[in-house]
């Protein structure tokens, strides 16, 4: 079977309903580890934990789709610390994941002859859908 390298370009992330394209991210899911070793055990022995995610991204932004508002609206989202939906999928489709989010991170970042870029940082929040 040949290998197919697969290429970030055209990766989107939608947040509420405002679609980002992604120049780079970062999904990391993680399970806690629960030591329940007895005293009486020469090697430590564990339980499965909680399960917890986190993505990171930069996005690209796009003066036709709402930036302005949409930061508004995520900012005081996170003050008030409530969850939004999210789906990311990348550039082919092959692997999309949905879910809710809370905004943790949103840092609009501007350069005289680069496109403007928006850093955003999320708690994923319940189950993620792939």
């Amino acid at each position: 079977m040949p290998f197919t390298p697969m290429t970030g370009t055209g990766a989107v992330i939608t947040l509420a309903t405002v679609a980002f394209e992604v120049a780079d991210a970062s999904i990391k899911l993680e399970r806690e580890s629960i030591e329940c070793t007895p005293l009486s055990f020469f090697y430590k022995a564990y339980l499965a934990g909680r399960i917890n995610g986190t993505m990171s991204l930069n996005c690209y932004l796009s003066a036709a789709s709402g930036e302005s508002s949409a930061q508004a609206n995520f900012l005081s989202q996170v003050a008030l610390g409530t969850t939004v939906a999210f789906t990311y999928s990348d550039a082919n489709g092959a692997n999309t994941y949905s879910g809710d989010c809370l905004i943790t991170t949103y840092t609009q970042t501007t350069k005289g002859d680069s496109a403007e870029m928006v850093a955003i940082e999320l708690q994923i929040s319940g189950i993620v859908a792939a």
